[in-house]
């Protein structure tokens, strides 16, 4: 019969494993094989790669780069519209071993925020507090997402608000209170949130309300009174015109 022999030493100055093999008790020529372990030079394995958020569950399928003990390996995270990289579990490059190698990308949610000043319409720089506005999130067919609570803040002294904590997606914002003295906004602001464009800022104008004057405030009735003399003699010259008769020859 044959009788074979095999035997390792490491040599720790050197990194390598000097392999002693015997046939029949006849030495035969010492192998040297540099970091790697004898018998594991074609041993094939792999890493997995993964892409979960922050629960836990994966994003996508989990990949698997294959290889051999020794072979260098990279990974990279993935582009999600909704999400960025939080941490990395594992090393994104190496050398394979004889383990699988596991490399994790934990993801969170990307957020956002929508800041709203408020200002006067005529004088820009007159900051308006007392607005009240509501923000709610919309479905891609532009109906309320009944699922995100509806929000609602009143600009501060410097006539600002700021919604924050928002996901990626589209948001209407509505002005639900005037200031005093105020006129409301007609119509709501539609903005949306994304990766590249997170931080929104909006500047809402608003016009004075007309104010007609109280029973007493003769000064205010006299001015009054005179809008509305102008106004009847400009009906008048209007129905002059229209029936084509000329009733006044001076005004």
């Amino acid at each position: 019969g044959t009788n074979s022999e095999i035997n390792s030493k490491f040599n720790k100055d050197t990194q390598e494993t000097d392999v002693i093999t015997k046939l029949n008790g006849t030495d035969l020529p010492e192998l040297t094989v540099s970091n790697v372990n004898a018998g594991l030079i074609s041993r094939k394995t792999s890493v997995m790669v993964k892409h979960v958020d922050e629960k836990g569950n994966n994003l996508i399928e989990p990949e698997t780069i294959d290889g051999k003990v020794g072979d260098e390996y990279q990974t990279q995270a993935k582009d999600f519209e909704e999400y960025e990289v939080k941490e990395i579990i594992g090393n994104e490059i190496g050398q394979m071993t004889p383990e699988q190698i596991t490399v994790t990308y934990v993801y969170k949610k990307i957020e956002g925020s929508i800041e709203i000043t408020k200002i006067d319409k005529k004088d820009n720089s007159k900051l308006i507090e007392g607005a009240t506005f509501r923000i709610e999130k919309l479905k891609d067919n532009g109906e309320v997402d009944e699922e995100f609570s509806y929000q609602e803040l009143t600009t501060d002294k410097e006539g600002k608000v700021k919604f924050e904590g928002l996901e990626v997606g589209k948001y209407r914002v509505t002005e639900t209170k005037a200031p005093s003295g105020y006129e409301l906004l007609k119509n709501s602001i539609e903005v949306e949130i994304t990766g590249e464009n997170r931080d929104i800022k909006l500047t809402a104008e608003n016009e004075l309300k007309l104010i007609l004057p109280l029973t007493g405030d003769t000064n205010n009735t006299i001015g009054v009174i005179i809008i509305g003399a102008i106004m009847i003699g400009i009906s008048v010259i209007l129905f002059v015109k229209y029936e084509g008769k000329v009733l006044i020859e001076k005004v």
